[in-house]
């Protein structure tokens, strides 16, 4: 009988060095990003359990707070929900990373990675445009970005772009079988195509460029002013429900329980 040599074993099922470090380093980026999702759905769960964290949806605007206190609250869920997008979003692209190389034997250069720190974006022309992921990016280039381009110009291509986006999400949220607000939904999205254009107009007034602590504030205020009624949008139709991890595993519930547990002992 012929002997099994490791050399046999790695050529029968591909593991060389280098998949066993990237493999290894995603796996555990995704781990990490799937906990941080359940911590952020929980956050978001905790505020209206009832309603927010129940498939019944619930508004993230409290009409019985002022009107400062609603909307430092309402931004605050809603900056969750998009971090608990960008973390999902993550660990779906591991999964399929991992797959695609360990089963389908594809490089590693075929899967580069998904976000590019979108957190230290300091322009929304950066954070579309470089940051964020371009899952999307090559048929809304192809389809209504260029045709645009050559009979609107470049800001009529780049509101396209956009435009489709809004739609593609709409779309999106109607699937879950409770409607839309397409004045939300579409709106967030038409109006980052618009703040990319604010950004070209300073440019050219000011001849300098988005950039810097300013710019930061400036991208993500811009974001999280609209962003507010896009996540509204969304978990009134119950999009904080549930959880990607099964209840009784929950890492965040888990650790609230295990601090309940000490402050009760040290009670």
């Amino acid at each position: 009988m012929a002997r099994c040599t490791p050399e046999c074993i790695r050529s029968c099922f591909w593991f060389p060095r280098t998949w066993l470090a990237r493999t290894s380093k995603t796996t555990f980026s995704g781990v990490l990003h799937l906990i941080l999702c359940d911590f952020l759905q929980f956050g978001m769960q905790s505020f209206e359990p009832d309603t927010i964290g129940a498939p019944i949806g619930g508004s993230i605007f409290d009409p019985s707070l002022p009107p400062v206190k609603r909307y430092l609250r309402s931004t605050t869920i809603s900056i969750l929900f998009g971090i608990s997008i960008y973390a999902i979003t993550q660990v779906v692209y591991f999964v399929f990373s991992i797959f695609g190389v360990a089963v389908l034997r594809q490089s590693l250069n075929q899967w580069p990675p998904l976000f590019y720190s979108p957190w230290r974006s300091t322009s929304l022309r950066e954070l579309w445009g470089n940051r964020w992921h371009h899952l999307n990016r090559n048929y809304m280039i192809v389809v209504v970005a260029k045709p645009l381009k050559h009979a609107a110009g470049e800001w009529g291509g780049l509101l396209g772009a956009f435009a489709l986006s809004g739609l593609m999400h709409d779309l999106g949220l109607r699937a879950v079988g409770r409607g839309s607000d397409f004045v939300s939904v579409f709106g967030f999205f038409f109006m980052m195509g618009v703040g990319v254009i604010i950004e070209s107009l300073w440019a050219r007034w000011a001849n300098k460029t988005v950039s810097g602590v300013y710019g930061w504030v400036w991208t993500f205020g811009w974001v999280a002013l609209l962003g507010n009624s896009l996540v509204d949008a969304w978990l009134v139709r119950g999009g904080a429900a549930g959880s990607v991890i099964p209840d009784p595993f929950r890492p965040s519930k888990l650790v609230v329980s295990f601090t309940c547990y000490l402050a009760s002992s040290a009670s």
